[in-house]
């Protein structure tokens, strides 16, 4: 009895649920015990590779704002200093408080011009290296003068993803010279003196406006309706620039109507920087004006012959044979320096048709569509200084304007644009201007361009070019504050003689300029212009005033 009782089932069933509950209890145990392990060999194998990236790739270290941008430990923490320093790719130059006392401003030897360099295809293959390391794929190249954080605001900016990217083909595009020119902003500064200062200086170099009358510059009286360009004829000396001339507008060669002396001009269609090194400017494309001659007939600015328009059309259109270079002494001998042919001899180029100037010979006017600099309702301290060259093409109604570029003291860009002529092209004049047909498709017209420079150039402003009067005809801009490079410079025999930009540039600054095939730049002639006018005012109040 006693053996069946404690072999009942309820103990055999208490035994069997007994061992279940602790093999279950050690079964989670094991599994637990496990699961720990894992856990355990992860964080080991993540600090791991934390130590590894440490020490490979240090650089990539978060650091804090004043160890950034001080690569030489110096502990800079003022906000100002910290946020001049960013962005400097190079060695800082200089640095100085404005004016006013809030702010410092520094400069650098760097690329100015975040914008690409003039080889992209260089620059891209060059930092292949770098953008593979940082992604797997290929990436839009991107200027090498940025620093890291402008790079990433770049591609934030252009929407490029960090993975991998198709790579783009680089256009060609211009250079850090559409910033800054370094060559002027180093003599602005080697000056030492504040744009007020330079201002003045320049101040005592402007033309007289009686003189600017004689040289050609348009100008408007209140005793006359419209504007008049008056296209001298009499030679006079170059001494006259630094005197005083008592100015008779009702003198008979100012009087419309009046008979002229003799024929002459200044406008030869190769831009306003292109007259003659030791050449009279009087040439094939002077019109000499009378009383028998018609409006509507016109000398030939090329080759001198006579040909006849109407209504801003050509009555006969006639082949234009003619030499485009300029006569040059060569074993006393005068020779043209396209084909070196002895004077009087035929021409080099063929033409299709002829071209002229747009001006004859004696008072020209009245004009329409001139625009007059004004004055600043609330005076600046600083007028502003800017150099301005344009480049021309003809058109039916003559010489007109396709390109400006103006720049400001320091040699920054300041406005670039191509201009639409009003009236039909017949020749872009590219030998000179560099100018052509795909240039001008959806290029502004003159009056947008007026208003676009009256935002600003004041009345006060001091325009810098050589020949500038053929720009200011071109722009239909009437200002009298304007110095002329080619009266700063005065040719040995005086005028009407002046000496080219070119030669000036090559015999002063031992430069180059104007060697392109592809015609004359703009922005080349008008840096060379104030590059001149900064020396000679280092020159005349600095070197010899030591």
């Amino acid at each position: 009895m006693e053996s069946e009782s404690a072999m009942s089932p309820t103990v055999v069933a208490t035994l069997f649920v007994g061992v279940s509950v602790i093999l279950l209890a050690y079964i989670l145990r094991l599994f637990k015990s496990e699961a720990r392990a894992n856990e355990h060999t992860k964080n080991d194998l993540s600090v791991q590779t934390e130590k590894k990236r440490e020490v490979t790739k240090p650089a990539s270290k978060k650091k804090n704002a004043g160890e950034r941008w001080n690569p030489k430990g110096a502990n800079f923490t003022h906000h100002w200093v910290l946020s001049t320093f960013k962005g400097h790719t190079g060695e800082i130059s200089n640095m100085d408080y404005s004016s006013n006392g809030k702010y410092l401003a520094s400069c650098g030897y760097e690329d100015p011009d975040p914008g690409g360099k003039e080889d992209p295809a260089e620059d891209s293959s060059s930092s292949g290296k770098e953008e593979s390391q940082s992604s797997g794929g290929d990436r839009s190249p991107l200027p090498k003068g940025l620093s890291r954080r402008q790079r990433k605001n770049r591609r934030r900016e252009d929407g490029s993803p960090s993975e991998s990217k198709k790579k783009l083909k680089p256009k060609k595009v211009e250079v850090s010279k559409k910033s800054i020119n370094m060559d002027i902003y180093g003599r602005f500064v080697e000056l030492n003196v504040n744009e007020q200062a330079l201002f003045v200086f320049l101040e005592r170099y402007s033309l007289k406006r009686d003189f600017m009358v004689h040289l050609g510059y348009p100008v408007d009286d209140n005793r006359f309706e419209g504007v008049w360009i008056f296209k001298n004829s009499k030679p006079f000396s170059a001494v006259t620039y630094n005197q005083q001339h008592n100015f008779d507008v009702n003198a008979r060669e100012f009087v419309p109507g009046g008979k002229p002396r003799s024929c002459s001009s200044t406008d030869s269609g190769q831009g306003s920087s292109s007259e003659n090194d030791y050449e009279d400017t009087s040439g094939s494309d002077q019109e000499c004006g009378g009383q028998n001659d018609t409006h509507n007939e016109h000398l030939c600015s090329r080759c001198g012959k006579t040909f006849r328009t109407k209504n801003k059309k050509y009555l006969a259109t006639e082949k234009c044979v003619y030499h485009w270079g300029k006569l040059k002494a060569l074993n006393r001998e005068r020779v043209y320096t396209c084909c070196e042919r002895g004077a009087g001899g035929r021409g080099c180029t063929e033409g299709a048709c002829h071209v002229w100037s747009g001006l004859k010979n004696g008072p020209n006017g009245p004009y329409q569509g001139y625009v007059r600099t004004r004055t600043r309702r609330n005076r600046p301290d600083f007028h502003g200084i800017y150099a301005v060259d344009c480049e021309m093409c003809y058109t039916v109604a003559g010489l007109e304007l396709a390109k400006v570029t103006v720049i400001n003291h320091e040699g920054r860009l300041v406005y670039d644009s191509h201009v639409k002529p009003d009236n039909r092209v017949v020749d872009y004049n590219t030998r000179f201007s560099g100018i052509t047909a795909k240039d001008l498709k959806g290029a502004k017209s003159l009056r947008d361009v007026q208003n676009d420079l009256m935002g600003f150039i004041n009345d006060k402003t001091i325009l810098i070019g050589h020949g500038l009067e053929n720009d200011l005809k071109a722009l239909k801009i009437i200002h009298f504050k304007v110095v002329d490079t080619a009266l700063c410079f005065p040719h040995h025999h005086g005028l009407p003689y002046r000496r080219s930009l070119k030669e000036l540039v090559s015999t002063i600054l031992a430069k180059d300029i104007q060697c392109s095939e592809k015609g004359h730049s703009s922005w080349e002639d008008a840096s060379a212009c104030l590059e001149l006018v900064l020396w000679k005012v280092k020159k005349d109040y600095f070197v010899n005033h030591c």
